[in-house]
Formats: C-alpha cells, sequence, structure tokens
C-alpha cells in the first residue's frame, strides 16, 4: 500500500510537472507569437498623390533609408512595398521625385496600409534659358561603343520574387563647367525581358560617390528592344549643367516584364568596359547604400553642347 502511494504521488508529481512544462511553452510561445509576426515579410500597399491637384503621381522612387528595400510607384501613384524582419518602427520611408519636395516618414507614422502619401510640387527646377545663339561644337562624354565589355555578377541575376524596380546603375563623368544635353546614350545586352521602363537621373557627386539629385524635368522612356544602343533625346528637356566638374549619370529601371517563366530574372542591364582608372556604381533601391564596382567603366555617355561662358 505505501509503495502504491508513493508511485501514485510520483506519476502525480511527473504529471505537474509535464503540465507546468506545457503551460510555460504555450506561454512563451504567446509572448514570441507578435515578434514572430512582426518577423514575417509583408507588403504594404498606398496610393502617392499631388496635394494641389489630387491626382496620382507616377514613378516615385520609395525607399527604406540605408536598407536595401524599396520600389517605384505606377503610372497612376500606386505601389506595393515589401518590408521584412530588418524594419524597425524608426526607419524612414522616403519618397522622392524630380519636381516634388523629397517627403520622409517613419514606418510608425505611416502604420498599417493602405498608405495616402501626398508630395508637394517644388518650384526648384534648373533654369531654362534661351541658349540657341551659344551652341558651339558636340562634345562626347563617357564610354563610346567597344567590342570588350564586362558582366559584374552583382546586377546580372535577382530571384522572381524580387521587386526590380529602383535597380540603378551609375557612372560619374568629368565635364566642362557649362554645357547644353543633347542626348544620352547607353547599352543594353542580354536580359531576358519583353519590355523595359527606364529613368535617367543625374546626381552632383561628392567623395567620389553619387550624392544629391540634381533638378531636372523628369527623363522617362520605355523600350521594348531590349539589347543594344539606346538613344535618349534631350534636346527638349533645355537642361544646363552649370559650375559643375563632375557628374553622376544613372539609369534606374522602373519597371519589367519578363519574356517567359524561368526561375531567374536575368537583369544584366548596362555592362561595363574594362578600365583600371574608372569604376562604375550599383545599388538595388533607391535609398540603399551605392556599391562601387572597381576598374569598370559603366556604358553610357551624353551628348552635349559646350557653352559660351
Amino acid at each position: 500500500m505505501i509503495i502504491s502511494l508513493a508511485l501514485t504521488s510520483e506519476i502525480t508529481t511527473l504529471t505537474m510537472r509535464m503540465q507546468l512544462r506545457f503551460f510555460l511553452r504555450a506561454l512563451t510561445f504567446l509572448y514570441i507569437l507578435p515578434f514572430i509576426s512582426h518577423a514575417q515579410i509583408s507588403n504594404r500597399y498606398g496610393t502617392i498623390v499631388d496635394i494641389g491637384s489630387r491626382s496620382g503621381i507616377p514613378y516615385v522612387s520609395i525607399g527604406i533609408k540605408g536598407k536595401a528595400l524599396g520600389t517605384v510607384a505606377d503610372s497612376t501613384g500606386k505601389f506595393k512595398l515589401l518590408l521584412d524582419n530588418t524594419v524597425a518602427p524608426s526607419d524612414s520611408v522616403i519618397f522622392m521625385r524630380v519636381g516634388y519636395h523629397t517627403l520622409g516618414k517613419t514606418i510608425s507614422e505611416l502604420k498599417d496600409s493602405p498608405w495616402a502619401i501626398t508630395m508637394e510640387a517644388s518650384s526648384v527646377l534648373l533654369n531654362e534659358v534661351s541658349i540657341k545663339a551659344s551652341k558651339q561644337t558636340i562634345e562626347t562624354y563617357g564610354r563610346t561603343p567597344a567590342s570588350i565589355y564586362l558582366t559584374p555578377k552583382a546586377y546580372m541575376r535577382v530571384p522572381r520574387t524580387s521587386d526590380v524596380s529602383g535597380l540603378e546603375q551609375a557612372t560619374i563623368l568629368d565635364i566642362n563647367n557649362q554645357i547644353l544635353l543633347k542626348e544620352v546614350d547607353f547599352l543594353l545586352i542580354r536580359n531576358n525581358f519583353a519590355n523595359l521602363k527606364y529613368r535617367i537621373n543625374l546626381y552632383s557627386v561628392k567623395n567620389d560617390l553619387p550624392d544629391k539629385i540634381i533638378p531636372t524635368k523628369d527623363i522617362i522612356f520605355e523600350t521594348s528592344e531590349t539589347r543594344g544602343w539606346k538613344k535618349i533625346d534631350l534636346e527638349d528637356y533645355n537642361i544646363v549643367l552649370k559650375n559643375y566638374k563632375k557628374v553622376a549619370v544613372s539609369v534606374q529601371l522602373l519597371d519589367a516584364k519578363l519574356k517567359d517563366d524561368d526561375v531567374n530574372k536575368t537583369l544584366l542591364l548596362v555592362p561595363s568596359y574594362p578600365s583600371p582608372f574608372k569604376k562604375s556604381f550599383f545599388r538595388e533601391k533607391s535609398e540603399s547604400e551605392w556599391t562601387p564596382l572597381k576598374n569598370t567603366f559603366l556604358y553610357i555617355n551624353f551628348q552635349a553642347y559646350k557653352l559660351k561662358d
């Protein structure tokens, strides 16, 4: 009888311990559940409109400051932004487009979808001037056609699940003090897209890196010919660069449509020419850090009129 009671007591104690362990595990799971949910990848949706007209603003660059996360709004101002567990409530979402004041909002300010974003137009653009009488010889700045090119792995292939919009390549060009841009040319090779939409951006240069965007008219174009040299006529934009010794010229991908259902997207956009004295730059999103690619000279150039002082 004593043995039976002792055995019963031991079983009861063991059962209580198991129940306690189960309770503690359940409590722990309930405690970490919000963090697990937070760590999951999630999408945020929204629309960006002009504060005055209330119409959608097309192709606004959207990025998490300092992170390779972001996207580009579509032609109506609508967007879908992918967030992951690296994003904190204090992180800033930057909305940027030429012709508008750059807007920054923290994740905690924006809260849940849908995000309703308003942006205010800016009057700060490069001065348009009458320069027809001052045009002189056309000069070329940058890398012209050649038979040799490099294909850095940094931007060759991106998984199909990735949002490729916002991907940007740049090169730094030495220029004269005052020029009028005539056209910009760049090379596309070996990609898996049926249609591409791009934006040409101009940046000032600081510490040998692209720095602040130079305010010009938005230069956006679309092509279904996804190979070969692309020529963008800039005559109608009337862009005068004055008092710049160097500028960074970039090609930013806004949208892309695949040709087929390949597992990967071939994202070789603008190849480089091997050069020991040059370097090109690459970044995945508009607010991520620029990655220098040494000994490479991106196949981008522009033709310009050198203007009289």
